[in-house]
């Protein structure tokens, strides 16, 4: 199908998503820039990239070879503890100051960064990410599977100009996600750069992880992120696949088996039905982060669980996605990032990865796991809450706020209302638009047959009596019938807060 000759179609479901979706194409073939807004345009963000091209392999076949090309053309080849850099290793971000529009306050702040992160002839290439490489790996592998069995052997470039095969670049990036495993077979990756992002994964902001009293997860020590460890297992599965012959099979599968018996023994709590975000150091000992997050949801779109006896699989799904749907998580516009139970850090201050804020990447990821398992009629639910969401604000903002008592805001810079918040939504951004697209492309041309019976039957039925029923609605009455109130998000008092409350970690030298 080519999505642009049906662009009015689409366009009814969600106003202006091919405009939004044809700007972040690159003009000259690097793939999906991460953003058309005021902080990441012109900007490569290769966890955006990857994620955003896996999902619209379906129907921009060109777009997502452009992206794996660009991505594999700035693989790391050698080790720098500055930028985080190292073989095989797939960058983070890629901003080309030349191209890149800010304010002169963006900028100001940017050159204070770029300074402790490295730039070189204006350019800035920083590997602060657990989680792009394994990214990589499953991107290459979904292409390979959907598109194009063969690709393997094409030619992608290098950062020093030559080129090498795709498999040869697969090869590298298995290798780094190996040598991440550790003797107890968890997958840590180490901040070489103490003024480096602290988080380096999906939920990157300084207060996204905090234990129960309100404390920052220190990543000066060694730590463990669920889904960077969770795609990792993922990739090497991948890696295996896709290059059978490889002389380092043997390493790929034994990391595998490490990484999929650590899984559920370290990262399960049985309190809480669910997995924890991560793994810390506590009291000198490294412990499950007792705070609820989004990102158990993310662990459903993972190829592990097809190595469980259905027994298992049944009873931990069932766990997850009954602790997803509960009141403190499902909002009327998606799942929340955190659960509403959870001490935040900034308190009621709109926290960028907190309770309050739903990211429409962050569940299209959860609907993509309850696709994979058969769940089709809670994905439903999640989608229509998502696309009434985006609707009804009317852009394609970063993420959607949603307050403790569910009511939908939007932001607007000359709103009289003024509330505290983290970040300014970054408008026009992948990480909604390609959800958004995605959703309305298949919500036009692809139906599912749902389960009637058997524990999945039984799962969904006893979620849906619990919850309201939402269903899409046009764009004109998603904005009637939500009505989002304006608000403007001043964010100083915020930033001096979050500096506050992470400045401990940053100071102690990895």
């Amino acid at each position: 199908m080519d999505f642009l000759r049906e662009s009015e179609k689409l366009d009814e479901v969600v106003p202006g998503v091919i405009a939004a979706y044809s700007g972040l194409r690159s003009s000259d073939h690097q793939g999906i820039f991460t953003s058309l807004g005021r902080f990441y345009n012109h900007t490569l963000f290769g966890r955006d990239a990857g994620m955003s091209a896996k999902f619209v392999s379906d129907f921009d076949h060109q777009t997502v070879w452009d992206t794996i090309t660009t991505l594999a053309a700035h693989q790391g080849c050698k080790t720098d503890t500055t930028t985080q850099e190292q073989p095989g290793r797939i960058h983070h971000e890629l901003r080309d100051f030349t191209a890149w529009k800010g304010h002169w306050y963006d900028r100001f702040g940017l050159w204070v960064a770029s300074r402790v992160w490295g730039v070189q002839n204006r350019q800035l290439l920083s590997y602060f990410a657990a989680d792009t490489t394994a990214t990589y790996i499953r991107l290459v592998h979904k292409y390979a599977t959907h598109i194009d069995s063969s690709v393997l052997a094409r030619q992608v470039p290098q950062r020093d100009g030559s080129t090498i095969s795709l498999a040869e670049s697969v090869q590298a990036a298995a290798n780094w996600i190996v040598a991440q495993v550790n003797s107890d077979g968890l997958f840590q990756t180490t901040r070489t750069n103490r003024f480096s992002l602290p988080y380096q994964t999906f939920c990157d902001s300084v207060t996204a992880y905090a234990w129960a009293d309100g404390t920052p997860a220190d990543t000066s020590k060694p730590h463990s992120f669920l889904e960077a460890h969770v795609y990792a297992l993922d990739a090497m599965h991948d890696a295996i696949a896709l290059v059978p012959t490889s002389v380092d099979l043997h390493y790929w599968r034994h990391a595998a088996s490490r990484l999929e018996q650590t899984l559920l023994a370290r990262f399960w709590d049985g309190e809480t039905g669910s997995f924890t975000p991560g793994l810390f150091m506590r009291d000198e000992q490294l412990a499950a982060l007792d705070s609820e997050m989004i990102t158990a949801g993310w662990t459903l779109n993972a190829s592990f669980w097809q190595h469980l006896a259905e027994d298992e699989r049944e009873h931990y799904v069932t766990e997850i996605v009954s602790r997803l749907f509960h009141a403190d998580f499902l909002s009327q516009v998606g799942l929340r990032t955190r659960s509403l139970g959870a001490n935040e850090p900034l308190g009621d201050t709109i926290d960028y990865h907190g309770s309050q804020t739903v990211w429409p990447m962050f569940n299209f990821m959860v609907i993509e796991g309850l696709r994979r398992h058969g769940l089709y009629r809670l994905a439903r639910q999640l989608e229509f809450r998502l696309l009434n969401g985006i609707n009804a604000v009317g852009a394609f903002n970063e993420f959607l706020i949603v307050d403790r008592d569910g009511l939908l805001y939007r932001p607007d810079k000359h709103a009289a209302r003024s509330i505290r918040g983290q970040m300014i939504p970054e408008q026009n951004i992948a990480f909604t638009v390609v959800p958004a697209l995605t959703l309305a492309y298949r919500h036009l041309y692809r139906r599912h047959d749902v389960a009637t019976a058997g524990w999945k039957y039984e799962l969904e039925s006893r979620i849906l009596d619990s919850i309201d029923d939402v269903q899409l609605l046009s764009p004109t009455a998603a904005r009637e019938q939500l009505a989002p109130e304006a608000i403007k998000l001043k964010r100083t008092a915020a930033g001096l807060a979050s500096a506050w409350h992470i400045a401990p970690v940053l100071v102690r030298k990895p």
